[in-house]
């Protein structure tokens, strides 16, 4: 909401003209209207009357100030315009009452959020001089001082800090303030002077002690910093802030030693909490990770905090994480799984571990966690597409054509159009293995028609129609374009080059089979089978000979390379 241009019309045209004594009427009745709705939370129309009471009386600035704030507070952050708007009025209602408190307050805060610091300023400097007491106001107006860039001004702010300083006593937030005001003005005696007297003040705080240590560091006196953080250690062995700053200090002044002392120390407290533990091994994992000499390390570093908090999901995703960047996959599931079974977390938390089932070649067991994961969250198609694929990889493609149905038995719920393609592709997939041609083809068309830039759907359909012999020109064309896309794949190269042989294209088919076999990092039996069919027709008889034989060896019990090996000729099954 904001005011509209009529609203606008009416407040210029109103501050021009003098407001009649029944306008002031009308506008005391509606306002009295608008506070009842606002007690009602009837935002709207709380809203609505604020606007006509003040376009019937803006002399009276009270209500003008509650629809400049309620129009800041309704809007975006980006409805630049609309705030503007609603801070003027509320700036007004201010000039005209500054002895009002709370609205001083507000517009003083709203307009720092804003980034308006000069006015907030100003503001918080006039509520100084008429609240002198007020500690609230004296410590914003000197907060207000050490955000000027004046450095008269960031002086100033000590000396206000100073004074709240002893109306309530010492605070490491204004003694932490007055050391960044003593640091902007370069006055690094200064600094180190009111972290001294906060010390003697509060000699057992642990944020003072590491704020000192933070302090030395910082000037470039590690042995003083050091002298902090084991102070803050001991001040409080249950701290996880002293602990962390103790060990980083050790990371960052490269003593590698003393850092896996401090971490191995800090894992066996059990009066450190685990986020805290988490944190540190992060950073330990980090900092060791290029160093393979340190893995058995880590390990027992996971080992020995899933020992202390085995119900603490966050550290048994770390682990995980951990074991993904190390490639063993079958141990980050199994933490994956650990983390699940204590909290069912999200679909994608399940699509993760079903994604290292997978690299781990763990299909039975994916399946078993993939239904788990339907029977928390439905039949939902993501779940069920990792399902297929694992159960395709497991050699059990009935299952998988009952998973791909059963997601597309309502394809409206899979509003991802790839994915939805996928589905399709691999419904085709699974009728060719199954050798009923009529629906891979319809299965394909269905793919490319939710997803025209299909590769996997084109380069499968192109391959089968060639192996049929059906739509040559149909399998020329969808082949080109995933070659085209990809030239350096070597199945789609294998499909162009099989498509063109079966069109008697021979020697365009020997060209594409040479560069399949080039960017093939291990070809396939299928590869070295075509490439001796091709080599064959090109009247290469001794070389198809060798490329069959590479075949057959990937292929043992292949009868018809047998057959054509023990014949030197290119023969049909």
């Amino acid at each position: 909401m904001c005011l509209t241009s009529l609203a606008v019309l009416g407040t210029l045209f109103t501050l021009s003209a003098r407001v009649t004594d029944e306008q002031k009427r009308k506008a005391d009745y509606i306002y009295m209207e608008a506070q009842k709705q606002n007690a009602l939370s009837n935002t709207d129309a709380y809203y609505s009357m604020l606007e006509r009471v003040h376009q019937l009386n803006p002399e009276e600035t009270g209500p003008g100030n509650e629809l400049g704030m309620l129009t800041v507070l309704l809007q975006s952050s980006e409805d630049t315009t609309c705030i503007e708007r609603g801070l003027e009025l509320m700036m007004r209602h201010q000039q005209l009452h500054p002895e009002d408190y709370y609205s001083s307050l507000r517009l003083a805060t709203l307009l720092s959020k804003a980034g308006m610091i000069e006015k907030a300023r100003s503001i918080w400097e006039n509520m100084n001089r008429l609240y002198p007491a007020k500690d609230e106001v004296t410590f914003n107006y000197a907060n207000s001082l050490l955000m000027s860039p004046s450095l008269e001004d960031k002086s100033a702010a000590i000396d206000v800090f100073n004074r709240l300083e002893e109306a309530i006593g010492k605070s490491l937030n204004i003694t932490v303030n007055k050391i960044n005001a003593h640091f902007a003005l370069a006055d690094t005696a200064g600094a180190i002077s009111e972290i001294n007297s906060f010390i003697a003040y509060a000699p057992r705080d642990v944020e003072g002690l590491v704020t000192a240590g933070d302090i030395r560091m910082s000037i470039d006196q590690p042995d003083s910093a050091l002298v902090y953080f084991n102070r803050a250690c001991e001040a409080d062995s249950t701290s996880g802030l002293a602990y962390y700053k103790l060990a980083e200090f050790y990371r960052e002044t490269g003593d590698s030693l003393a850092y896996d002392r401090e971490i191995f120390h800090a894992m066996g407290l059990g009066s450190l909490d685990v986020d805290t533990k988490a944190e540190l091994l992060r950073n330990y994992i980090v900092h060791l990770f290029s160093d393979s000499t340190q893995v058995p390390r880590i390990h027992s570093l996971f080992g020995q905090l899933i020992e202390q908090h085995p119900h603490e999901t966050a550290i048994h995703k770390l682990y995980a994480s951990y074991l993904v960047s190390q490639q063993d996959f079958s141990r980050a599931a199994e933490q994956q799984s650990y983390a699940l079974d204590i909290d069912h977390g999200q679909v994608n938390d399940w699509m993760g571990l079903l994604g290292l089932r997978i690299q781990a070649e763990e299909y039975e067991q994916g399946i078993e966690d993939a239904e788990t994961a339907l029977s928390y969250f439905g039949e939902d198609p993501e779940i069920l597409w990792y399902k297929s694929i694992m159960e395709m990889l497991d050699d059990k493609a009935d299952e998988a054509l009952l998973s791909i149905k059963s997601a597309l038995s309502d394809p409206d719920k899979i509003q991802n159009n790839e994915l939805l393609s996928q589905f399709y592709t691999s419904a085709g997939d699974i009728y060719q293995k199954l050798g009923e041609s009529d629906s891979t083809f319809y299965y394909y068309d269905k793919a490319l028609q939710a997803n025209p830039g299909n590769l996997g759907a084109m380069n499968n359909y192109a391959y089968f129609l060639a192996c049929e012999g059906k739509d040559l020109d149909k399998a020329l064309e969808m082949s080109g374009k995933a070659i085209a896309a990809n030239p350096t794949n070597a199945t789609n190269l294998d499909t162009y080059a099989w498509v063109q042989f079966k069109l008697h294209n021979i020697g365009i088919a020997k060209e594409y089979i040479n560069k399949a076999l080039e960017y093939a990092e291990e070809p396939s039996a299928e590869i070295y089978h075509h490439a001796g069919d091709i080599y064959f027709l090109s009247g290469e008889p001794d070389e198809a000979v060798v490329f069959w034989e590479k075949a057959l060896e990937l292929e043992p019990e292949n009868k018809l390379l047998i057959k054509k090996i023990k014949n030197k000729a290119y023969s049909y099954e």
